[in-house]
């Protein structure tokens, strides 16, 4: 039985340019290889309403089958060229690989809106070079709780934005695994990213595939990047990061283990390059932000916002002995003093 959806309208529908689906649709075939009336639309009933009156966030998402195998995802209407009232010039999309089920997977269709109802709402868009991380797989992140379960579950909790490579005017979103995340933190996830589509051009989200932290060679290329470029990880999530006053400077707690091991290779690929460097909690606390600045002097001080700024140079006697504490086995965290 086909179910019925009733909505008052209580504004203007919202405007969709006929001509730029039918070009999007025209696109999204070719680069699948398949014709045009493969392309398919998943589509929300509430849809003439503008996101502002309460319809989804993009006016529809289309899926195309590849020719092989794969589905190839992309909204339409976070860009002008779909809904002129729209605040970006790009839609999203993600390439993903078929599992065992014929049917297309229904996850990127909800992890695509997701995407876009965060671009629209914070006003930020997903830039080219972006990572952006979630507490959970990609595969449920955008799910209703009582709905995770009915979604595949995976190990990839991040993704990278890149220029999609095969639909001009659209951003491919491609799962990350979280040792690759932080792989790339120390030069930049767009240089990770190109030395993977050497190997994988489509760059197709795979969610059973495995590490290419593996790859010697990719994590060389990452390594000579960072020795000559830097990075471009202008801020880390660190777990319960604190600060508080003390007698002779300021008192510092940070996890240890593995995010204190993240903290010193970021810091040197930042302060090494002469770049700032921003720590904060995974929530906003109150004394959670510490700013790193190159400095030949160290320094520490506080800003009116609750920031604390800590001045310091790639030779800072705390870095190494953060490093030394954060591999001693079971230490619960890591506590210093900065001035």
């Amino acid at each position: 039985m086909e179910q019925q959806f009733q909505f008052t309208l209580k504004h203007p529908p919202r405007r969709v340019d006929d001509g730029g689906v039918a070009q999007l649709d025209a696109a999204l075939a070719a680069a699948a290889c398949v014709a045009p009336d493969r392309v398919l639309h998943a589509i929300d009933p509430r849809r003439i309403a503008s996101f502002a009156d309460g319809g989804p966030p993009v006016w529809s998402v289309a899926l195309c089958p590849c020719h092989d195998g794969c589905w190839l995802f992309v909204t339409y209407g976070l860009s002008r060229a779909i809904d002129p009232d729209a605040g970006f010039d790009h839609e999203m999309s993600i390439r993903v690989a078929p599992d065992t089920d014929p049917q297309p997977p229904q996850w990127p269709v909800f992890f695509l809106r997701q995407l876009a109802r965060y671009q629209i709402t914070t006003r930020r868009d997903l830039a080219v070079g972006d990572p952006m991380e979630f507490g959970e797989s990609i595969t449920r992140a955008a799910m209703a709780p009582a709905e995770k379960a009915a979604m595949p579950d995976s190990p990839m909790h991040a993704i990278a934005v890149v220029d999609d490579p095969v639909l001009p005017g659209a951003r491919r979103a491609y799962g990350l695994l979280p040792d690759e995340h932080v792989l790339a933190e120390p030069w930049s996830i767009a240089g990770l990213v190109g030395e993977i589509a050497r190997r994988e051009p489509t760059l197709t989200t795979r969610l059973g595939r495995g590490s290419w932290c593996g790859d010697p060679t990719i994590v060389q290329a990452v390594q000579a990047g960072t020795a000559r470029e830097g990075s471009s990880t202008g801020a880390l999530v660190l777990p319960g990061l604190r600060w508080e006053p003390a007698e002779d400077g300021f008192l510092v707690q940070m996890p240890s283990g593995a995010p204190a091991l993240r903290f010193c290779a970021l810091a040197r690929a930042r302060l090494g390059f002469g770049r700032n460097l921003l720590l904060h909690d995974v929530e906003p606390a109150a004394r959670s932000l510490i700013g790193l600045a190159p400095s030949e002097q160290p320094y520490a001080r506080v800003h009116g916002d609750g920031l604390l700024e800590v001045g310091m140079g790639l030779d800072s006697p705390i870095l190494g002995a953060v490093e030394t504490a954060a591999r001693q086995p079971n230490a619960r965290g890591i506590r210093f003093t900065v001035r």
